[in-house]
């Protein structure tokens, strides 16, 4: 790891090879809205089975 965030590292010919910082980040609102929506989802189906 770099101090910049990139990541150096060899590709399958030896030749070095730097690999851009994407800036992704996760974010616990994103998955606890994520997870809320699944579980909704599921109940609703079971209980359509029901």
């Amino acid at each position: 790891m770099n101090a910049d965030g990139t990541l150096t590292g060899q590709d399958v010919k030896g030749k070095e090879v730097t690999l851009p910082k994407t800036g992704e980040a996760s974010t616990a609102i994103l998955t606890f809205v994520g997870t809320f929506f699944l579980t909704l989802a599921v109940l609703l189906g079971f209980k359509k089975r029901a």
